[in-house]
């Protein structure tokens, strides 16, 4: 996930606001920025190392339509979820 992207940010602000809401500690909003930055970063560099083998990347290129609707279907549950919860 690209943490530049404005929808990206507008959907983590909002999963993260759950983590935020109750009393925590000082330092858990820093820990919690921390956690989604570290994790961006590894995850990103894994999948543009991953792009790099020509079997995967073919078949990213292949059945990315399908991954794209996948993860839009996946997304949606998530933010019914949220709003019935």
């Amino acid at each position: 996930c690209n943490l530049l992207n404005p929808k990206a940010l507008v959907f983590f602000a909002s999963v993260v606001a759950t983590f935020l809401a109750q009393p925590y500690p000082d330092w858990w909003p820093f820990a919690l920025w921390l956690i989604v930055v570290i994790e961006a970063l590894v995850f990103w560099c894994l999948w543009v190392w991953l792009l790099q083998i020509p079997k995967i990347r073919h078949g990213y290129e292949r059945f990315s339509r399908s991954i794209d609707l996948l993860f839009a279907l996946a997304l949606t549950g998530l933010a019914i979820h949220l709003l019935f919860s």
